[in-house]
């Protein structure tokens, strides 16, 4: 979902943080985008973007971010593993 109020500052924070992890992760070459991943999909048939089609437009509210996760997924045949790597409060 795109961000709006505070993409800015969602990308000041990326950028800062850039080369921080960069030192221990690959960062993405392409540009960031601020977002909010709602879900993953895995496997989708025929049609199935039809949903994403008919809401992407609409607006879901706002919320107040408090803190920043960064987070690990180990894949394995029963599933991800997440953990956290880094965790910031936001004032």
């Amino acid at each position: 979902a795109k961000i709006a109020e505070g993409a800015q500052a969602l990308s000041g924070l990326y950028n800062a943080m850039k080369g921080e992890i960069g030192a221990c992760c690959k960062i993405e070459e392409r540009e960031f985008v601020p977002h909010l991943t709602i879900a993953r999909a895995k496997g989708i048939k025929r049609g199935g973007f039809e949903v994403i089609e008919k809401y992407s437009e609409k607006e879901f509210g706002a919320f107040e971010c408090r803190e920043i996760k960064l987070k690990r997924s180990v894949l394995s045949s029963s599933g991800p593993t997440y953990s956290d790597l880094f965790v910031k409060e936001l004032s």
